[in-house]
């Protein structure tokens, strides 16, 4: 049977195999003090794979997700292409804003992603080198 986790990098604990209305409090109603979360990792361990996801959330720009499959390769997710020169600065790294995605829809990709550890379809993703030179992720 799969486990899922997931870390938050800052004040909330890490939290194994979260109830979705759970996790859709933690990620995306993010208000009430002490609640505060910059990035996250969530795992998906089933059998022998471990496969990740990192959640990054900015309050303008909406989330960030980077999946990591069980043999490393990396795929970024895309909300806006036009954008991927658009570079922010976020406590100690550069990412191109083209990368974020609106809330609701990171949340389908988020569900997705605990449901079966796979990349949802219901987006484009990219791989690191697709990323313009100007950019970053």
């Amino acid at each position: 049977m799969a486990k899922v986790s997931f870390e938050p990098r800052y004040a909330l604990p890490t939290l194994a195999d979260p109830d979705p209305d759970q996790l859709r409090e933690v990620l995306i109603a993010r208000t009430p003090p002490g609640r505060d979360w910059g990035e996250a990792l969530l795992n998906y361990h089933a059998a022998e794979s471990r496969r990740s996801m990192i959640v990054l959330a900015h309050p303008d720009l909406g989330y960030y997700l980077k999946y990591i499959e069980s043999n490393g390769d990396e795929w970024l997710s895309l909300g806006d292409r036009s954008r991927l020169d658009k570079v922010i600065h976020l406590e100690d790294w550069d990412v191109s804003v083209g990368l974020f995605l609106q809330p609701e829809l990171a949340w389908h990709v988020v569900v997705a992603f605990c449901q079966n550890g796979a990349r949802s379809t219901a987006i484009t993703w990219l791989r690191p080198g697709d990323i313009p030179s100007i950019g970053n992720y």
